[in-house]
């Protein structure tokens, strides 16, 4: 079968990471075609492709068969597990399985090698949730389907539009306090979003060098409470730190998922309530050839919209 060398798909849903992974293949020059199984296009918010390089189709996530043809001739397939597929008749934890396993298969028959898996970094404990379990689960039935693919654990992502940050700086902006759902002693090591989207570019551009799992994150160890209060020292606002119980927190964000505006996934709660920092164990950003960016560099320029203004 002819492979078109230029040709990447990616699955998702339309997430900030997702918007930003496409932007970034546009720009290495890659011909994008977005695999998307709603009927709207929200990845093609601050997209700019040239005439021909980007398209879209709808993507019937339980079909095998039709998810085979849409990766006929492709380059390379990534896979963005993202925050809008968790439905009340479709949990995060179930789909993220499903749909890896459903990608795999069809890659495995449309014979394509290069695959990469955006997941999530696991705590130090180990699987500790039902979402890492499954995350877990769904990284090693594809590494025994597409034996050359490469799963990207990403810490804490944050960007222009990403969780965190963005969400906490505009609630203080509103309103004189800030709720953490998880555990301000908990330790995470921020990523930048351009990190890892020049990460997902490396391995496309050396795919041989680079199979299995590497756990990308920042350069910066940071506990959920001292991450808050960068962020308001960043924006310069006073706020109350709030510590919302677990069920609270549960109810909160179950809360926003209903309305439409997930802050975070029932699934990915209790991630907060444990340690998320690298290992060691596992290769990340030096093996591929890129520097982290610390946050002190990208805060004030990304939250520069948040501070007072009067």
């Amino acid at each position: 079968m002819r492979v078109d060398q230029k040709k990447v798909v990616i699955f998702g849903d339309g997430c900030p990471t997702m918007r930003a992974c496409i932007q970034a293949l546009l720009g290495a020059q890659y011909r994008v075609l977005v695999a998307c199984p709603h009927p709207y296009n929200p990845f093609v918010q601050d997209v700019t492709p040239k005439i021909g390089q980007l398209s879209a189709i709808l993507w019937d996530a339980k079909n095998i068969d039709a998810t085979t043809d849409i990766l006929k001739h492709a380059f390379a397939v990534v896979n963005v597990n993202d925050l809008a597929l968790e439905t009340r008749a479709a949990p995060y934890t179930d789909t993220v399985l499903d749909r890896t396993v459903t990608l795999a298969k069809a890659a495995k028959a449309a014979s394509v090698t290069h695959f990469v898996q955006i997941a999530p970094l696991l705590s130090q404990e180990g699987p500790t949730s039902a979402f890492e379990r499954t995350h877990q689960m769904a990284q090693e039935a594809l590494l025994t389907l597409v034996s050359s693919a490469t799963v990207l654990r990403c810490g804490l992502i944050y960007g222009r539009d990403q969780h965190f940050f963005v969400p906490t700086a505009a609630q203080v902006s509103v309103v004189p306090f800030a709720c953490i759902f998880g555990d301000r002693k908990a330790k995470f090591q921020p990523l930048y979003i351009s990190d890892l989207t020049r990460a997902i570019v490396a391995v496309l551009k050396t795919p041989a060098t680079s199979p299995g799992i590497f756990e990308l994150a920042g350069p910066d160890v940071c506990t959920l409470g001292e991450l808050t209060q960068m962020t308001l020292r960043t924006i310069h606002r006073k706020a109350i730190v709030m510590s919302m119980p677990k069920i609270l927190g549960r109810a909160f964000v179950g809360a926003r998922r209903l309305v439409g505006y997930p802050l975070l996934t029932l699934g990915e709660a209790p991630l907060l309530h444990s340690d998320g920092f690298l290992g060691g164990y596992a290769p990340g950003l030096k093996e591929l050839g890129i520097a982290p960016t610390p946050l002190a560099t990208v805060l004030p320029t990304l939250l520069a919209r948040f501070k007072p203004h009067f």
